[in-house]
């Protein structure tokens, strides 16, 4: 499924879906981001070329109880393109220990 998502992404040039992303409904969340009140953890890919990172940086400022990792040299699909560190992000916050 994913090997198909990516290859989807990467036929979508940038600009057609950061437009697609500013003008669909998912957006109507923005306007809400300070009432979200439970803990969140967003990771986002540093070379995301379809949602560039400073959106993921301004929603984490707006999230009152946020943290944020970036994973370096990864793009849209951080938990595919580097699963290990995406998983150690993931591990680190749940408080899981082996």
């Amino acid at each position: 499924m994913f090997d198909e998502m990516y290859y989807f992404n990467e036929q979508i040039p940038a600009k057609v879906m950061q437009r697609y992303s500013k003008y669909n409904d998912s957006g109507a969340i923005g306007v809400h981001l300070e009432e979200i009140t439970t803990d969140t953890l967003i990771i986002w890919g540093d070379k995301d070329p379809f949602i560039p990172l400073h959106y993921g940086e301004e929603m984490f400022a707006r999230l009152p109880h946020a943290q944020m990792s970036v994973i370096a040299q990864a793009g849209h699909l951080p938990f595919d393109e580097k699963l290990s560190v995406f998983l150690n992000i993931l591990d680190d916050y749940l408080g899981i220990i082996d």
